[in-house]
């Protein structure tokens, strides 16, 4: 049986059904600079799997509230952007600041952040100490609990 010529976008229920493939397919391509043999090759596949037509885009079109059609909504991000003929945002701050070289810090790699991540994180553990303490007192404590209190309060600096 041949595809049909004119098929359905979606097809109805029971006997109101109708064939929704076959239609228009893309033109057959060619490959540019084909040697000898690859566009008969070439096109031998594109006949064996037909291509359909490319879909059009349906639905209706992206509006901005109160603007006009096909306007598309502002980008929240796009406000966050400094223009770069604005005055600084960090008047105090040399350009060479996170540089090798000049003044200001320097580059902080990755160890080091890692390294300030803990310390901060230690930091708030610290505060925290006295009702980890008294968890790891109970007479139910969990181990993990009262190793954790152990091993902060085995560490240097403490």
């Amino acid at each position: 049986m041949p595809p049909p010529q004119n098929p359905a976008g979606a097809s109805g229920p029971g006997p109101l059904s109708k064939r929704t493939d076959g239609g228009p397919a893309q033109a057959l391509r060619q490959l540019p600079n084909a040697k000898y043999g690859e566009n008969s090759q070439f096109q031998a596949l594109q006949q064996g799997a037909s291509l359909s037509a490319s879909p059009s885009p349906q639905g209706a079109p992206m509006q901005v509230p109160g603007g006009q059609p096909g306007e598309l909504p502002p980008n929240p991000a796009a406000a966050q952007v400094v223009p770069f003929s604005a005055p600084t945002q960090r008047p105090n701050e040399p350009v060479t600041s996170g540089a090798a070289l000049g003044p200001g810090p320097g580059p902080i790699g990755p160890q080091q952040a890692t390294m300030q991540a803990a310390q901060t994180d230690m930091g708030k553990i610290q505060q925290a100490m006295p009702y980890f303490q008294m968890l790891a007192n109970m007479p139910d404590a969990n181990p993990s609990t009262r190793m954790l209190v152990n091993m902060v309060n085995g560490m240097p600096g403490r």
